[in-house]
């Protein structure tokens, strides 16, 4: 069976559209995609309405909402801990990034000021080299790098 979109005009099947046991046929008039768009359109015009409305009805229905969130959880424990198992390792990667671009502008910082001479690959001598942070990125070792080309920095790295 299908259906004709009240908004994009398309004739969709009928599982594209949301059930509505008010409309006559049982769907509402819109698509699914349709209906999401006009949501969101609604929410961005009225953020503060609808923030308002959400509060409301949190404080009216305190209990109501703790039980659905313990069942939620209940339901739902595994995945939650992998999201914030996730979400706690790129908070470290982050942190790891952060570490490195702070030891990269040091070193930046400390051969344009003089502090430290920019040197050749100890390997192979190349004059193109770049800063090797071998003992870490913590702030105790900055600008304790040794000089590196591309190709042998990169196989320092892995």
């Amino acid at each position: 069976m299908k259906k004709v979109c009240a908004k994009c005009k398309k004739k969709l099947p009928i599982t594209f559209f949301q059930l509505d046991r008010q409309q006559k046929c049982g769907y509402k008039p819109y698509c699914k995609d349709c209906s999401n768009l006009l949501s969101r359109e609604y929410y961005n015009k009225n953020k503060s309405k609808v923030a308002k409305r959400v509060t409301d009805y949190r404080e009216k229905n305190e209990e109501i909402v703790k039980l659905r969130r313990k069942k939620y959880y209940e339901k739902n424990k595994e995945r939650i801990f992998e999201v914030a198992r996730l979400r706690r390792k790129k908070m470290r990667l982050n942190k790891l990034w952060m570490q490195k671009k702070s030891a990269r502008s040091m070193v930046y910082w400390a051969v344009k000021n003089g502090k430290l001479k920019k040197g050749c690959c100890i390997i192979c001598g190349d004059k193109k080299a770049e800063a090797h942070h071998h003992r870490g990125y913590t702030k105790r070792y900055y600008l304790d790098v040794i000089w590196l080309c591309r190709k042998h920095h990169a196989k320092q790295d892995n």
